[in-house]
């Protein structure tokens, strides 16, 4: 099930207003296009983390969306499944 939600700045202001669950995140570049995906026990914390961009690859990232779930693992996934189906490919931060 893909991420419904609209993309926010990737910035503290933004990662404040996330509740504290655990959930799955799509990073993206400028464009909006997914480049990395992730998951989290604790959302805020984890987002605030990246916000150091100290990974290469997420150096480009600009905006993230999220979603609150219980079963992490599953929803991972599916969202990792979903777009290689789409893509033919991982997201380009994402490790096979």
């Amino acid at each position: 099930m893909p991420i419904e939600e609209d993309w926010k700045k990737l910035d503290e202001q933004h990662i404040r207003m996330v509740p504290d669950f655990p959930g799955v995140f799509e990073l993206s570049d400028i464009l909006q296009e997914v480049i990395f995906i992730g998951k989290s026990e604790r959302l805020p914390q984890t987002l605030m983390q990246l916000l150091d961009k100290t990974d290469p690859c997420l150096r480009n990232a600009e905006f993230f969306r999220y979603k609150p779930v219980r079963d992490l693992d599953a929803e991972f996934d599916a969202l990792i499944n979903e777009f290689k189906e789409a893509n033919n490919r991982l997201p380009r931060c994402n490790k096979e």
